[in-house]
């Protein structure tokens, strides 16, 4: 994987930065994790036969996986001035539609963490979707 680029990173942080206007919210951000999903899915992994190389994989991943996480975190996090809040809508958790689409982009990248955790000595990784953050990735060892 490269992760995503700047041109990218920047359109969509001017998709995030539009979805305080949408008349939803909700599916506005569904919308944005499906572009995140389609290009993460479309970003080829390299070979994994270096540590370097390893590394350099692992930044990929968890580079989309915070990219779709700092979408959740706008419409999600009761911490900071998000829109559904400013809105006035209160619902509780994510909607499912958008927790589904986060499952899948981690589902996604799960398949490109396998040989990287296994290069930097890992003996498991895992790959989270958690309220209200969205995507984690660790990488266990035993020492």
């Amino acid at each position: 994987m490269r992760g995503p680029n700047n041109q990218f990173r920047a359109t969509i942080a001017r998709q995030i930065d539009e979805l305080e206007a949408a008349a939803d919210p909700e599916a506005a951000l569904n919308d944005v994790l499906a572009r995140i999903q389609d290009a993460a899915a479309g970003d080829q992994g390299r070979a994994v036969n270096t540590m370097d190389a390893a590394y350099q994989e692992l930044a990929a991943i968890e580079s989309w996986a915070s990219l779709a996480s700092q979408a959740v975190q706008r419409v999600y996090v009761e911490r900071s001035p998000n829109l559904l809040w400013l809105k006035g809508k209160k619902d509780a958790g994510w909607s499912t539609d958008d927790v589904e689409r986060l499952r899948r982009i981690a589902d996604g990248l799960k398949d490109k963490l396998r040989p990287v955790a296994k290069k930097l000595g890992g003996v498991g990784f895992g790959i989270g979707v958690g309220f209200p953050i969205g995507i984690s990735i660790s990488i266990s060892y035993t020492f």
